[in-house]
């Protein structure tokens, strides 16, 4: 198994009110994958979803449930792209299972400033990851798990309104 961030612009994508209604959807959504990237995204990899900029914050955490393929986005989701022209290019795409939508967002300078997660390069202000998929070490993704564990007691688990 292996862990990843995907990475979703507010600019391009209403990924807040996405994630605000996939409990309308069975809990699922479909996500994009990099094709340099895609080859290596497999069933059961744990995924953080990010909010970038302006947001940029953890928001909440999924599983993949197919592997990457061409796949029809679901009219739900296509509806959130904020233009025709901001959606993305043909690319293979992974089912997801969304498995907990945080109650509290967990910023990038909380993430930044801890000495596990400081290290991996999607996390620095300079340069801006661009790109949608991003690999995470089995103890990144370790200390994101504690770092949601510690800000979430009590949160928001699926069926639960989230704060936004």
């Amino acid at each position: 198994m292996r862990h990843w961030i995907f990475q979703s612009s507010p600019k391009r994508y209403r990924i807040v009110e996405a994630i605000s209604q996939v409990h309308k959807h069975d809990n699922r959504m479909v996500w994009h994958t990099q094709a340099s990237r895609a080859p290596n995204i497999h069933i059961d990899d744990r995924v953080y979803i990010w909010v970038s900029s302006p947001i940029a914050a953890l928001v909440g955490t999924a599983e993949v449930e197919t592997e990457p393929d061409f796949m029809t986005e679901p009219a739900w989701e296509k509806a959130l792209w904020i233009s025709p022209d901001s959606g993305p290019k043909p690319s293979r795409q992974v089912g997801l299972r969304i498995i907990q939508i945080l109650a509290e967002r967990i910023p990038r300078s909380a993430i930044k400033s801890n000495s596990v997660l400081a290290g991996n390069s999607f996390f620095q202000d300079r340069p801006l990851a661009i790109g949608t998929n991003f690999p995470l070490t089995l103890d990144e993704a370790t200390e994101l798990d504690r770092m949601i564990d510690g800000c979430q007691r009590g949160g928001a688990l699926l069926g639960t309104a989230p704060r936004f």
